[in-house]
C-alpha cells in the first residue's frame, strides 16, 4: 500500500502528514510499519525501512462489546428491563460504536444493553445514566480498562417510599378525636355520680 506526497521545505524540519487507505480486512488485530523514501528532483535521499522500529508503527486491535447486565439487588436471578446505559469516552464524550452511533441503551427483557467499540487507548467507561422505573440509580461509573469482550453486573435497589404525609396527618387528627370523645365521655360519666 503506497501513498505519495509532494511538498516544498521552507525550513529545516517539518511535520507532514501522508494518509494511507487501508483496507479493514487488512488491519484487524495486527500491527502495521510505515516506510519511508524521501526523493528530491527524481533522485532518493533517503530512505526509512525498519520493520523492527516501534515509533512508525501502527497497532489495531479488533473490537470488543462490552455488555451491561442489569438486576435487583436482593434478587440477582431477577433481570431489569428500561435501564439506560451510556459508554463514554475517559475524557467524558459519549462514545461511538463501529457504526458511528452513540453508544447509549436501554436494557432489554432479559436487563442486557450491549456495545461494539473499537479498540481505545485511553479506555471506557460504563454509567447508568437512568434507573429503571422504581429503583434507585446506580451513581458509580464503571472504568473499563480490559479492552475484550466483558460483561458487566450492575444491581439496583427499590426505591424506599416514604410514608405520605396526609395520611399520618388523619390518622393523628382521628387518634386525637376519639382521645377528646373518650375524655368527654369520662368526665359526663364523674359530672353523673
Amino acid at each position: 500500500i503506497t501513498a505519495i506526497t509532494s511538498f516544498t521545505s521552507e525550513s529545516d524540519s517539518a511535520n507532514l502528514e501522508v494518509t494511507f487507505e487501508v483496507p479493514k480486512a487488512l488491519v484487524d488485530g495486527k500491527e502495521l510499519v510505515v516506510f519511508e523514501e524521501l526523493y528530491e528532483n527524481g533522485e532518493l535521499v533517503s530512505l526509512h525501512n525498519d520493520i523492527t522500529d516501534r515509533d512508525q508503527t501502527i497497532f489495531f486491535t479488533n473490537p470488543f462489546t462490552v455488555t451491561a447486565v442489569k438486576c435487583d439487588t436482593a434478587h440477582l436471578e431477577d433481570k431489569l428491563e428500561g435501564c439506560e446505559f451510556t459508554l463514554f469516552n475517559s475524557n467524558g464524550d459519549v462514545a461511538l460504536d463501529l457504526e458511528g452511533n452513540e453508544c447509549i441503551k436501554e436494557t432489554n427483557e432479559e436487563g442486557v444493553a450491549e456495545f461494539t467499540v473499537p479498540y481505545n487507548t485511553e479506555g471506557y467507561y460504563l454509567q447508568e445514566t437512568r434507573a429503571p422505573e422504581g429503583y434507585q440509580i446506580e451513581p458509580e461509573p464503571r472504568p473499563i480498562d480490559q479492552q475484550t469482550d466483558l460483561e458487566i453486573v450492575v444491581t439496583n435497589s427499590k426505591i424506599v417510599k416514604t410514608a405520605d404525609m396526609t395520611h399520618i396527618w388523619v390518622w393523628t387528627v382521628s387518634a386525637g378525636m376519639s382521645l377528646l370523645a373518650m375524655l368527654v365521655a369520662l368526665i359526663r360519666k364523674k359530672v353523673k355520680k
